[in-house]
């Protein structure tokens, strides 16, 4: 069955949107508090405590440990945030990308789905490069386009689609990332490791899902 998109009106639309979008909000939500406390309030134990590998404080500044078998870790670089714009940026992104996903899915497997796309691409970046401080939800941004695109792919009209020129940006502004054009145009350092992780692993959540969909809709029209 095609999915259709959800409109919601009167005094309960944020409400509404919440019931159907829980695991989104608070995603949202925590990422937001996280960086008030990390960047406005500087409580930059956090950091130490969220970033994959532990930071120590010496005399001369922070330093890397190495990784300790803190489980967590694998996931809470995703909420690490470092400038307002980083923020907003990703939030856009995750609510744009996100909401379309768990309408759908629905929040039990959207958890499942984000806990497994931002261990991985957590993973592939500290593969990528090793020990850093690096953070942000935008491996997870590109986990649900690797998610969307494989529900258009492999079970159309299973997922509401974003508009293709959104598809479109976030794969030319991968492949500058990985050209290193972003560094080059004063941009910073960019996690790319975590991008292409989270599309590669977002991409097989989202096919594993898609075919048990397609698989169940096809059971029920016998």
């Amino acid at each position: 069955m095609p999915a259709a998109e959800i409109s919601y009106g009167g005094p309960m639309h944020w409400q509404s949107k919440f019931r159907a979008t829980p695991v989104t909000f608070i995603l949202l939500l925590v990422s937001a508090m996280v960086f008030v406390l990390v960047d406005v309030l500087r409580m930059t134990v956090i950091l130490s405590w969220f970033n994959y590998v532990p930071l120590v404080a010496t005399p001369r500044g922070w330093s890397l440990s190495p990784p300790n078998g803190d489980l967590w870790r694998f996931f809470t670089p995703a909420l690490l945030h470092f400038s307002w714009t980083h923020l907003i940026f990703n939030s856009l992104w995750i609510w744009e990308f996100g909401q379309r996903i768990e309408r759908r899915i629905g929040p039990i497997l959207m958890l499942v789905a984000l806990l497994l796309v931002g261990c991985f691409a957590n993973y592939v970046q500290y593969s990528w490069e090793g020990a850093s401080v690096f953070g942000g939800l935008s491996g997870v941004v590109y986990g649900w386009l690797g998610f969307l695109v494989a529900g258009r792919l492999l079970y159309p009209g299973w997922l509401t689609q974003p508009p293709d020129g959104l598809v479109i940006f976030m794969v030319v502004w991968l492949f500058i990332g990985l050209s290193g054009g972003l560094s080059v145009l004063g941009l910073g350092e960019i996690a790319n490791g975590a991008h292409f992780g989270g599309l590669l692993g977002g991409f097989m959540v989202g096919s594993a899902l898609a075919l048990l969909a397609r698989s169940q809709a096809r059971r029920m029209r016998r």
